[in-house]
Parts: C-alpha cells; sequence; structure tokens
C-alpha cells in the first residue's frame, strides 16, 4: 500500500480510463446498485479523488443544483457518489474525502445538500438533518416527496430555512430526484 493521496478534478480534466475506474469504483462500493442515472448525477461537479498510487480508492463530487427554498431559486451544492472501494473502507479515506467536500461546500455554497442513510457519519463534518418539506417540480407539477425528507442533510449557516413547513422544490431528474 502507497500513502493516500487527494486530489479534486473535474470531469474534463480526467481521462476516460479514470471515468472508467470511478464508475467502477461507484458500482463495487454501491453492490451494483449505482444506476446509469446516479452516475450521471455524479458528474458535472468537483470531485475528491483519493488515491492509492495510480488506484482510486475512494471518490465524491459536489455538484451545483438549482433548488427553490421557499419561493426563491437557490444554487445549491449537492454531495454524490460518495464511496470507498470496501476492501479500504473504516480507514478514514472516507471522512478525509468528507472533510474536503465539506470545506468546498462551505467555501462556494451558501447551502450543501445530500441523501443519505447514514446520519451520524456525515453529522461529524457539521452536516443536519433535514426538517423542511422535500418537493420535486416534475415540468410545472409541483409533488410532494416526503418519503425523501428523512433522507436528506443540510449544510448551511441559514438555519432559519432548515425549519418545519419550509419547502425545499428540487428540479426534475431521471432516477434518484433527490
Amino acid at each position: 500500500m502507497h500513502t493516500i493521496t487527494y486530489h479534486t478534478a473535474y470531469d474534463h480534466q480526467l481521462t476516460a480510463t479514470q471515468h472508467h475506474a470511478i464508475r467502477a469504483l461507484l458500482d463495487e462500493a454501491f453492490a451494483d446498485e449505482f444506476s446509469d442515472e446516479d452516475n450521471d448525477h455524479a458528474s458535472g461537479g468537483v470531485r475528491v479523488i483519493a488515491m492509492d498510487g495510480a488506484l482510486i480508492v475512494g471518490h465524491a463530487v459536489l455538484v451545483a443544483r438549482t433548488i427553490t427554498i421557499a419561493g426563491t431559486a437557490c444554487t445549491v451544492g449537492y454531495v454524490e457518489g460518495v464511496a470507498v472501494v470496501p476492501a479500504r473502507q473504516g480507514q478514514g479515506i472516507g471522512a478525509q474525502i468528507m472533510r474536503q467536500i465539506t470545506d468546498m461546500a462551505q467555501r462556494d455554497f451558501d447551502i450543501a445538500m445530500l441523501s443519505t442513510g447514514k446520519f451520524d457519519f456525515y453529522a461529524k463534518f457539521g452536516w443536519q438533518r433535514f426538517a423542511g418539506e422535500s418537493f420535486v417540480d416534475d415540468h410545472g407539477t409541483i409533488i410532494r416527496t416526503a418519503a425523501e425528507d428523512e433522507g436528506l442533510m443540510l449544510l448551511t449557516p441559514l438555519s432559519h430555512l432548515n425549519q418545519p413547513g419550509v419547502q425545499w422544490v428540487c428540479d426534475w431528474r431521471t432516477g434518484e430526484v433527490w
């Protein structure tokens, strides 16, 4: 094993081989439940990539999404594709990736979000459970996505927005909307 190094990169800075290696890592880490739509959602932002020598062993990406919060459209940093190759989990790689993603989110966005079932992991980095009400704008029709509320987390100093009754509306996208 080599020393783990961490790099940030945009999609256009990665080679096709690196893109394929990231997708393979995500497929392995999510036990082949990482869909093509999930992969699309994890594109277009700034990535944090953990490397062991030339091998990609961890990944997360921060993408910009438009979320309408209490009637105001906001650009939100949305975290996607957080994963560490299973053989390397529990070694602090994911924690270091999330420290870097969290730092970028706080620097570049007033609000950041993610969807997860691993709340304790993200809470260590200052992420808070979502208290509002989530919706999706399905081509002009606003649909409540109450089942998604439980899995959403926020990173924002604007605590008045993370309150019961405050509506958060994301744009429609294929696959998981949140």
